[in-house]
């Protein structure tokens, strides 16, 4: 019995198979992924499934420009971004009010006015709230106390108008959902089947997830039209199928040629064929 399936209850699929994967921050292309079966030895458990996951997902990030990783409140904690930033990987995440090791005032004092923030350091890693619509909680390891910036919000009656916030929550808001990007991609002309068969579920993944990083190509090299998803993989479809036709033989072929390979032959059928010709008897 394959453990493949997981219960899933905050997503719109309640069971299905998970897969923890790294995209691109400016346009969703799928880098690496990785399938979960299920839970692993103590060790993996002590450390935390979203530590393990996102160390096991960056160990092959090598860049002597700087690297920055953002993902949300599953994955992030204290330990787990000192761990990246001694690989000499920035990152950013949302991160949950229980967690250990943050400050105990973030945990308690959740009562700000509008667009009011709070800023705390310790070491490298700097711990960010700000209220906009509700409270929001994140750390950071590519930020500085107090960096502030602007962002435009939406007014009631509609128009915009410019508030301060802080830096970190500026650039997770523009750098989140790319992996949400990716799989509303995948989804949207989807070959996957229902299947039982684990590796059935695998292969349409690997289908649909090779289709997406090829459109994602197409659209940053050749500067073609975001909307053209569609016939890019029907462009892609007719390249791969050419001139293969998949048109059956004709029954009466297949028997003319089997009757010609198992009858007698002509030689032998027609040896002979004097002695039994018709004569004139004697009469009576």
């Amino acid at each position: 019995m394959t453990t493949m399936k997981q219960n899933m209850p905050g997503k719109p699929v309640k069971r299905g198979d998970k897969i923890w994967a790294r995209s691109d921050a400016s346009n969703g292309y799928l880098y690496q992924f990785e399938v979960y079966t299920g839970k692993k030895t103590d060790s993996a458990i002590s450390e935390g499934l979203g530590n393990r996951v996102i160390i096991n997902i960056t160990n092959d990030l090598h860049s002597t420009s700087p690297l920055l990783v953002v993902f949300d409140n599953f994955f992030t904690s204290v330990p787990l971004m000192e761990t990246l930033f001694s690989k000499s990987i920035y990152a950013i995440g949302t991160i949950r009010t229980g967690r250990k090791f943050l400050p105990e005032l973030m945990k308690k004092n959740k009562k700000y006015q509008k667009n009011e923030s709070l800023m705390l350091a310790c070491r490298d890693t700097v711990a960010v709230q700000w209220r906009d619509m509700k409270v929001v909680t994140l750390t950071s390891t590519a930020h500085i106390m107090n960096e502030m910036t602007e962002v435009s919000r939406t007014q009631k009656d509609g128009c915009k108008k410019k508030v301060t916030c802080p830096k970190a929550i500026a650039d997770y808001t523009r750098s989140m959902g790319e992996v949400d990007r990716f799989n509303h991609l995948k989804s949207s002309y989807s070959s996957s089947r229902r299947s039982k068969k684990w590796w059935h579920r695998l292969f349409y993944f690997l289908l649909d997830s090779s289709l997406v990083n090829s459109y994602i190509l197409c659209v940053h090299n050749h500067n073609i039209a975001r909307n053209s998803h569609l016939e890019v993989r029907l462009r892609i479809a007719r390249g791969l199928i050419g001139g293969f036709c998949n048109k059956k033989r004709k029954l009466q072929s297949s028997w003319v040629s089997m009757k010609k390979v198992t009858g007698i032959p002509q030689e032998i059928r027609t040896s002979n064929v004097r002695t039994h010709m018709p004569g004139k008897g004697e009469t009576y």
